[in-house]
């Protein structure tokens, strides 16, 4: 079976997203893989694929005009992707990572996307603050890129069970399947050298990794750790990006990394921690579990229902958006040390199911194409 990815955004959720999923496909001897790539300035796929994966490189425009050009049709890929429908006559086209650019080409060509797949990450747009006009419009141009692909696009897939079950409703004449989340956990984090140098003689901490948005809740998790006495041994780390300034630095106990953390420094960030929080408003596709949970960590989180999905013996669960329960449940987690004989990260992030996954959804996608063509 021939498939075709097309992976367009390079962010740092979608690339292990992206990765992860391409290189375990690779691995069966049945299928034969390209692979078109965007690069961007701040991550790259070049070098990441396995060696049997045909790749083909697109690097992202620099001049504003290009890029705002691009945000509603990105032709550089689009020329790539119809010659490779042409040349290389792909089984299954299949658009991993919201490719939201490429949501016009999809209306376009509405007609002719039988085989083509979408992979749904976020039905529901999250909570987010702008700082100004132009970043308001471009989340806009980004949901409404989604939503056109969403609804053009006859096969969709998705990691969470919830978004699952809503697509079946709202798209019920659609080929839905669902998919388990691939682990984020890349080699450059499960071996990574480095150590974080604002940590320099600091460990036993509660983590909160990411970066920091209005729908990740952390106001939440900092309110929560300055009203509590018995959290005051323990320092409160947020480390990620925070270009709106989210997180106010209040506390001389709370040690905010508004940076980018590098994959070979989040093996240090994690292996030091007491504790993991991940205090969300809202989530419909997340990879942080798998992250925490290779690393043999405890973690809090907010009881939206895309975690719920992850409940095991190593998850507390708080109420949602509820300050004085999170700060209780901060306060009881904080003492329960981890029973390292239980391992959810083998049972949720199993590689062997999700190519079982990805098998089906592919089987189901030629066997309707097939039915269309007669």
């Amino acid at each position: 079976m021939k498939i075709l990815y097309v992976v367009t955004e390079p962010s740092p959720g979608m690339y292990p997203f992206a990765v992860n999923i391409i290189n375990s496909m690779a691995t069966i001897e049945q299928y034969e893989i390209h692979v078109i790539a965007v690069n961007s300035k701040k991550k790259s796929f070049s070098g990441k694929f396995k060696n049997s994966v045909k790749c083909i490189y697109i690097s992202e425009n620099t001049s504003l005009f290009r890029k705002a050009i691009d945000k509603l049709w990105f032709i550089d890929v689009i020329r790539v992707l119809n010659s490779e429908r042409k040349e290389f006559k792909p089984d299954v086209i299949h658009f991993l990572t919201a490719d939201f650019r490429l949501g016009v080409y999809s209306m376009l060509h509405s007609s002719k996307l039988k085989n083509f797949c979408y992979t749904v990450h976020d039905l529901h747009p999250h909570e987010r603050e702008y700082k100004n006009f132009i970043l308001w419009l471009i989340q806009k141009l980004m949901t409404f890129g989604c939503w056109l692909n969403r609804l053009n696009i006859p096969n969709l897939t998705t990691c969470s069970i919830s978004q699952y079950e809503e697509l079946k409703v709202l798209y019920p004449r659609k080929n839905i399947h669902f998919t388990h989340f691939p682990t984020l956990v890349t080699p450059e984090i499960a071996n990574g050298e480095k150590n974080v140098p604002e940590l320099k003689g600091i460990d036993q901490y509660i983590l909160f990794f990411g970066s920091v948005d209005k729908y990740k809740g952390v106001n939440n998790l900092v309110q929560a750790y300055l009203k509590s006495s018995q959290l005051k041994n323990y320092k409160l780390v947020i480390a990620g990006n925070d270009k709106k300034q989210i997180v106010m630095k209040n506390s001389t106990n709370i040690i905010n990394i508004n940076r980018y953390i590098k994959d070979d420094e989040i093996k240090d960030l994690f292996s030091k921690a007491k504790i993991v929080v991940y205090p969300y408003l809202s989530a419909t596709m997340s990879g942080v579990l798998s992250i925490a949970f290779y690393f043999k960590k405890n973690v809090i989180l907010s009881d939206i229902p895309f975690f719920k999905e992850f409940e095991c013996e190593n998850t507390f669960f708080f109420k949602n958006n509820n300050v004085d329960d999170l700060q209780k449940t901060l306060e009881v987690a904080i003492k329960k040390e981890r029973d390292d004989s239980i391992i959810p990260y083998e049972r949720f992030y199993s590689t062997k199911q999700l190519l079982q996954d990805y098998q089906l959804l592919y089987k189901s996608i030629v066997t309707h194409h097939d039915i269309y063509k007669r």
